[in-house]
């Protein structure tokens, strides 16, 4: 019996404990092991002097919202510690990827900004993690990439659900 069987099988039985367990289990599983996929492909295109993932989120933030670039807001945003993001953005800085410019509005902050080279580079590491995802995808049916589909719905929704939830705590 495949996971999307047994899955049914326990709803079917109303043991929602169990089908969440197996769910936990299986994305404490899945979602490591898919990081990993796409780290490897990096490796083996860039070389060891590769970005990390952590950097390279930090540049995918920081293109998605230009407006936003501040030292503490990128740490907010990725989690990490302010001390964190500022050697990690150091060593952005250092490869000639971000730019710090002095704040227009307000002299006591930075702005970061992508260099031409940053989004290049941001550019190749997207187009490297797409085509191992393609590669990944082509082993699928239609009717699996479907269900993977749905599947990513539903967890973008759980998601989405638990950050309005955590906002109105705050």
């Amino acid at each position: 019996m495949n996971a999307n069987n047994t899955a049914q099988a326990h709803a079917a039985e109303g043991e929602p404990a169990a089908l969440d367990a197996e769910l936990i289990a299986a994305m404490d599983a899945v979602l490591p092991w898919y990081q990993r996929t796409l780290r490897h492909a990096i490796t083996r295109a860039e070389g060891e002097n590769r970005l990390t993932m952590a950097q390279l989120r930090c540049l995918q933030a920081m293109d998605a919202a230009p407006e936003c670039a501040l030292t503490t807001h990128l740490a907010r945003q990725l989690q990490v510690a302010v001390p964190t993001m500022t050697n990690m953005l150091d060593g952005l800085v250092e490869r000639g990827l971000v730019e710090r410019h002095p704040d227009q509005s307000n002299r006591r902050q930075v702005r970061l900004v992508l260099t031409q080279v940053g989004r290049a580079i941001l550019r190749r590491y997207e187009e490297l993690m797409d085509d191992r995802l393609r590669e990944l995808l082509a082993h699928l049916t239609v009717a699996q990439k479907e269900r993977l589909l749905a599947a990513m719905a539903d967890m973008a929704a759980m998601l989405y659900a638990d950050e309005r939830a955590a906002e109105g705590e705050d």
